[in-house]
């Protein structure tokens, strides 16, 4: 199963997390390409607390409010099934920032991944920012 998000900024978000979303349908700006956040084995059920830094390119300048995320599982070979498709029932989810960030075209976004067991976090710092300064931008996501 892989994890996938762009950025994008919407207006008058307030709450941490949005579930069930449709990306399609929301008024937003895409300020980055999809990046790839993580990948699980689900067949390795010791595989239940990852994390890692992924680094994502910023693309259109704006301001970085939130992280769609969504997920691709591949069931075999021949077989996947996304949610980020619109003829899926299942739909996507976004951490929404606590301090949105201000973000320029060509800049780099460092994401702090973190799962645990079936939540999922992610934090956001620019690269001009120090690292020890990303607790401000968290927020959980259950996966169950």
């Amino acid at each position: 199963m892989a994890i996938y998000a762009p950025f994008f900024y919407g207006p008058n978000q307030k709450v941490p997390v949005h579930v069930f979303l449709d990306l399609s349908t929301l008024q937003c700006k895409h300020l980055s390409q999809p990046a790839e956040l993580l990948t699980l084995d689900l067949m390795n059920s010791s595989e239940n607390s990852i994390h890692q830094q992924v680094e994502v390119k910023v693309n259109s300048s704006g301001r970085l409010t939130a992280i769609p995320f969504w997920y691709q599982v591949h069931l075999d070979e021949a077989i996947s099934v996304s949610t980020f498709t619109q003829d899926s029932h299942w739909k996507q989810a976004a951490v929404v920032l606590q301090h949105p960030l201000e973000v320029t075209t060509g800049e780099t976004v460092q994401l702090g991944v973190h799962l645990h067991k079936s939540s999922i976090s992610i934090t956001a710092c620019t690269k001009r920012e120090e690292p020890g300064m990303m607790d401000g931008t968290s927020s959980t996501q259950s996966l169950a």
